[in-house]
């Protein structure tokens, strides 16, 4: 089999490995130049897709390629097999998976459930879009393994066969509109998770979130629900930082090390994703009370002079910035900005009670500064990127401050992704906080 492979990021990286261990001839197109790719062994090109591409029984796209993009299109008048990496390599795992997606919470949520499985003696591994694909575990994989798989949109785009055993659907808010363009199509591509579940499935549903609760109507699989607030037709919710199950109080969230009501939404759903397989919710959440919060996802950094760092880089729209402000304690001086998504920076205006100065930077920042002005908002400082944007903040921050870098924004004006965005500011914070605010 002929076997093309658009990108030669990670997803490509995996799937040229796992198609030339499975015999095929690899042929990989990526856009830029790559060291890696030209030492790999792998027939390719670079600078575009050419035609070449289509010489091939099957095409593999990065999820970064619209569906609408030319050469898949050409692809697809001639007939060629063209498939996303999760829906494809999902298919050719030998075991029963989890699934795990909405707006925010999901990395957090997939690792919560591998942790859960693992600890009731079930092999797990958080994988998809949490950065491992799905490609690297396909010849590796048991029968009796059960993976949970993060699920981000534009990886539904081009599903055709994905049927999880359990699909955990935490939340829906404004995401990825520059590539969906409405509210409804975003969902619409989340829906594609429950086309092939049947009743001896389950879904994990959210009470609290509409587009998540409209969800019950469309699936014939179990409905398992949590809330985050007391609610007599969910199985589990939060009631202030209690954390309920089946109406029996089992935990608070001052017990775990990840913090707020948010983090116990996400421990309840991960526990009721894991109860399909016959485990106690009780003994997950235990499981998980000492679970480290992940990189650049509320992450602490350090603290020097009495002003703390924390590094949630993974907050890449609004809302998830809102979680932000609305699970930690304190004052904050907030720093913002980066790439456009198309969100609506509207959603910040009511959560800034405790912030007593915000640093903007990016392409966004004068989109966010007019959200600040309306909201009366006046403690602002606009500066030309993070860098300068970490300088201030340290600046002007005092004893019992916190400098919080939760952006609302994709980093692509700046970095590679979120994570470089956050390895910068954990080594900047690092370099000059000791500097100008001592130990």
């Amino acid at each position: 089999m002929k076997v093309s492979i658009l990108g030669y990021g990670r997803t490509g990286k995996a799937l040229a490995v796992l198609m030339d261990k499975l015999g095929a001839k690899v042929f990989v197109s990526n856009l830029g130049k790559s060291a890696e790719l030209e030492s790999s062994g792998f027939e390719f090109e670079v600078d575009g897709h050419s035609d070449k591409v289509l010489d091939c029984d099957l095409m593999l796209p990065s999820p970064g390629i619209l569906p609408s993009a030319e050469i898949i299109q050409k692809a697809i008048k001639r007939g060629i097999e063209v498939r996303g990496e999760i829906d494809f390599s999902a298919e050719l795992l030998p075991c029963q998976y989890v699934s795990v997606t909405g707006t925010s919470g999901k990395s957090t949520t997939t690792s919560l459930i591998t942790e859960m499985l693992s600890s009731a003696g079930i092999v797990s591994h958080a994988i998809g879009n949490i950065g491992d694909p799905i490609a690297n575990h396909v010849l590796s994989a048991k029968s009796d393994w059960v993976p949970a798989i993060e699920v981000g949109s534009p990886m539904c785009e081009m599903m055709e066969s994905f049927h999880p055993k359990v699909g955990v659907f935490l939340n829906l808010s404004e995401d990825h509109l520059d590539r969906h363009g409405t509210m409804e199509v975003y969902a619409s591509m989340k829906e594609r998770i429950l086309r092939f579940m049947t009743e001896k499935d389950s879904v994990v549903l959210n009470l609290g979130d509409e587009w998540s609760r409209l969800l019950a109507d469309k699936t014939p699989a179990k409905k398992l629900f949590f809330s985050p607030v007391p609610d007599k037709n969910a199985d589990v919710f939060m009631d202030g930082e209690i954390l309920v199950v089946n109406n029996k109080k089992v935990a608070s969230i001052t017990e775990f090390v990840l913090n707020g009501s948010f983090n116990g939404q996400n421990i309840l759903a991960s526990a009721l994703a894991c109860s399909h397989f016959g485990i106690s919710m009780t003994d997950s959440i235990n499981a998980v009370k000492n679970f480290q919060p992940l990189q650049h996802r509320m992450q602490f950094v350090g603290k020097w002079g009495g002003v703390k760092f924390i590094n949630d880089s993974k907050a890449t729209k609004p809302n998830a910035t809102v979680l932000a402000l609305e699970t930690l304690k304190g004052k904050f001086i907030l720093i913002l900005g980066g790439s456009e998504k198309g969100s609506d920076f509207a959603v910040l205006k009511n959560s800034l009670k405790n912030v007593k100065m915000i640093v903007v930077h990016g392409i966004t920042s004068d989109r966010i500064v007019e959200t600040l002005t309306e909201a009366g908002f006046k403690n602002y400082i606009k500066v030309k990127d993070q860098r300068e944007a970490i300088e201030s903040a340290i600046n002007n921050s005092r004893s019992g401050d916190t400098v919080l870098l939760s952006p609302a924004c994709a980093s692509f004006d700046q970095f590679k992704d979120f994570e470089q965005r956050g390895n910068e500011f954990s080594r900047e914070v690092k370099l000059l906080a000791p500097q100008i605010l001592g130990s």
